[in-house]
């Protein structure tokens, strides 16, 4: 389990019922790290990716057995300071590329997992709260920072659809997540609610109500919960 503070990274191993920490250290130049993404295909080897407040992308190789950290790349956005990396995930293939999700610009960026060299960069049309990837249909969802989430290519950055929430009161990052087998996506919000939309119509399912009418800001589900029928409509969303 990888696991961020303020300025530390913090590696931990699972065993006898509990989490123990095998391996921490102070990453880039010791500001917040607000992002963390893991690929673990390799059982022996995982790559970690870390983003941080100070403009940084840093990926990292981890040796399980060894419970060793070793540095593959870093990459600090020197030139433009609004790119802020807000959310990362790696791509499925043999290099291990990474999606890079930026806060303030909302750019979406790919760079290769090879030589960190950028492959592509698009302009989506919003800045980006928070990022979901569905690299089985090669698309992800973005956290518009305003009255929803937005559905984009993965390979293109081409927009596909809106789901949409209500006109936000404030507006601040809010977690967003893929569910059901990604047949489902949940959001939050700046007033209390969290939405379930089917992802083909971009429709609200339902809605489940969380404390008062504050923001959702985190969201975490099980890909493989099983969201049958809509509590509005009493329709199967799946067919």
């Amino acid at each position: 389990m990888c696991c961020g503070l303020v300025r530390e990274l913090y590696l931990m191993t699972h065993a006898q019922n509990r989490f123990e920490s095998v391996f921490s250290t102070r990453i880039a130049r010791g500001r917040e790290i607000v992002c963390i993404a893991a690929d673990n295909t390799d059982s022996t080897v995982a790559r970690v990716a870390t983003c941080t407040r100070d403009n940084s992308v840093q990926v990292w190789s981890f040796e399980s057995r060894t419970a060793k950290l070793s540095p593959i790349s870093s990459k600090l956005y020197r030139e433009d300071r609004q790119v802020v990396p807000k959310s990362l995930a790696f791509d499925e293939n043999t290099d291990q590329d990474l999606f890079v999700f930026g806060l303030y610009d909302g750019g979406m960026y790919k760079y290769s997992g090879k030589d960190s060299k950028t492959i592509a960069k698009y302009q989506l049309r919003s800045q980006i709260g928070n990022a979901a990837i569905d690299l089985e249909r090669r698309i992800c969802v973005v956290d518009n920072v305003g009255k929803g989430f937005d559905i984009y290519k993965l390979d293109s950055g081409k927009f596909v659809k809106t789901l949409t929430t209500r006109d936000p009161m404030k507006t601040y990052p809010k977690g967003v997540a893929f569910a059901d087998e990604y047949h489902a996506i949940v959001g939050g919000s700046d007033h209390g609610l969290v939405y379930i939309f089917d992802r083909k119509t971009g429709q609200a399912i339902t809605t489940l109500k969380h404390g008062g009418d504050g923001g959702v800001e985190t969201i975490a589900v099980s890909l493989s919960t099983f969201l049958q029928k809509s509590a509005k409509t009493g329709t199967d969303f799946r067919q």
